[in-house]
């Protein structure tokens, strides 16, 4: 599998952010990510794992985890990245 190697050189040992998508590419980053979604749902894939996400849910993938979302309604929801 292709994936993408993230780098989140960000200040501090946590970021978050207001999402309106998921990344759609197969990515890894040495980070925890951790999603709530407040509407819509996407699915997560995980070591070619996939998992339902819905209003509501939290989702956590660890780090150096291959990772990648496919959104099936538009969606709203947190992100935090943390070390």
């Amino acid at each position: 599998m292709l994936y993408q190697f993230e780098n989140r050189d960000k200040s501090g040992p946590l970021t978050a952010d207001s999402i309106e998508a998921l990344t759609p590419f197969p990515h890894i980053h040495p980070h925890l990510e951790l999603i709530y979604l407040l509407e819509g749902s996407s699915e997560a894939i995980v070591d070619n794992k996939n998992f339902l996400i819905e209003k509501g849910d939290l989702f956590l993938s660890f780090p150096n985890q291959i990772h990648s979302y496919h959104d099936y309604t538009p969606i709203k929801g947190n992100l935090i990245i943390f070390t």
